[in-house]
């Protein structure tokens, strides 16, 4: 399967004989059904020739896959010999899909194939490479089926969660794996149903932090110097991980788009002029755990106002968006030498962030890179997604050290982004 099944092809000939062996088709019918898949069907495609016979192949990769977990399944076998071997994923999670949806209303064998899955993500003796690949899978292979799995199985899958938001033992499993297990968790990530058992909020206490560009980073952009240290006064707190869909619905499902009280003068104007009443890409059920996107800086701070009356930190809080200086400052932490350009140190490593090598189309869940964490203790600040910040789009005063802060100024002015 997999690349191993894209690879593989047979000739003309050898496809007609084989219809004639399971389906005891006679030659000629055989060989009209191997021209019909190739010509009009589409599902058959040749790009070679061999000894004079076009050498085919399944038209797509997933076709092929499918089939296989279908002969699985009514051979009454199951995938759990290929398990371990990523070529075979999309057959493992076919088979289940097929079990489940299958008309002899049978679930035991995909129960059991999860289980089967289950059994080395849990075993201490393996590496955590193995244990992540299987935790994966086994996520996966439920992710459409927990209402109905047992739950038994579905208890002993999240107890894996802490295992991946553990940075240590994280750093160690394939990000691919991490970004896996937690999509297919969803909005039943620990981060959304006990998002205080990780501490939501964390201190940005008072002292010394660097603005800018890092010293002899010759890449770095104009509007990203004069770069220096700055200082911070007073008690903050920022959240750990960015705003989470699950954490923005709360915010919707309360009216927050009607009710005039969460938006500034220009905000409500803006929201009033286009109509807004949700996010512009919206709802997103599937996607809970997932950093909310598609938002304006308006509705980012209508939000921020609506949850300082929920009083998240005690009454004699506010929450709002950071600065830039203090967004910054979360992800570096206080100022040291060298100076460091990410969250984790002076050097990138793509396996602490989501960045493009992933190549997913949308962002990833929260939680994906706890190894990526910043000194102060916060995710997902280098890369994923961009975080609207407090300050306008304007160049670094170079006196403004305190406590720094660039207002935007007039209406429809440019907000800054980090990321």
């Amino acid at each position: 399967m997999g690349d191993q099944g894209e690879k593989a092809a047979l000739t003309e000939g050898e496809c007609a004989e084989l219809l004639c062996q399971a389906l005891g088709l006679d030659r000629p019918t055989a060989e009209d059904t191997v021209r019909f898949l190739d010509e009009r069907a589409g599902l058959l495609v040749w790009r070679e020739v061999r000894h004079g016979e076009r050498v085919l192949r399944f038209g797509h990769r997933s076709l092929a896959e499918y089939l296989v977990a279908c002969r699985l399944m009514e051979r009454g076998e199951s995938p759990k010999a290929h398990a371990h071997d990523s070529n075979w994923r999309e057959v493992c999670l076919l088979f289940v899909n097929e079990v489940l949806r299958g008309v002899n209303n049978n679930p035991k064998p995909a129960w059991t194939f999860v289980d089967d899955l289950l059994g080395p993500a849990e075993d201490p003796s393996n590496g955590w490479p193995v244990r992540a690949h299987f935790a994966r899978l086994a996520a996966e292979s439920l992710a459409d089926w927990r209402a109905v799995a047992p739950s038994e199985l579905v208890t002993r899958l999240d107890a894996l969660q802490p295992e991946f938001l553990d940075a240590e033992k994280a750093h160690q499993m394939p990000l691919a794996d991490r970004v896996g297990f937690w999509t297919a968790i969803g909005g039943h990530s620990l981060l959304v149903t006990n998002p205080d058992r990780y501490g939501r909020w964390v201190d940005l206490p008072p002292g010394t932090y660097w603005r800018g560009a890092t010293p002899g980073d010759d890449g770095a952009h104009n509007n990203e110097k004069p770069a220096g240290p700055i200082e911070l006064t007073g008690a903050r707190r920022i959240q750990r991980w960015p705003v989470t869909v699950a954490e923005f619905s709360d915010f919707v499902a309360a009216g927050g788009y009607t009710e005039q009280g969460w938006w500034s003068e220009s905000g409500w104007a803006w929201r009033e002029e286009r109509g807004v009443l949700t996010p512009q890409v919206w709802p997103l059920d599937r996607e809970q755990a997932h950093p909310i996107r598609y938002v304006s800086w308006w509705e980012a701070e209508a939000y921020c106002a609506w949850l300082s009356a929920q009083a998240p930190l005690g009454p004699d809080w506010r929450v709002r968006l950071p600065s830039e200086a203090e967004w910054e400052a979360a992800a570096r932490g206080l100022h040291r030498r060298p100076v460091s350009r990410y969250p984790w140190g002076v050097d990138d490593d793509p396996e602490r962030r989501v960045g493009s090598e992933v190549r997913l189309r949308r962002a990833a869940p929260v939680g994906c890179c706890p190894d990526g964490a910043s000194p102060m203790g916060t995710w997902g600040q280098s890369g994923n997604v961009l975080e609207w910040c407090l300050d306008g789009f304007k160049a670094y005063d170079p006196k403004a050290r305190l406590d720094p802060y660039r207002p935007a100024g007039e209406a429809g002015a440019g907000r800054v982004l980090r990321g």
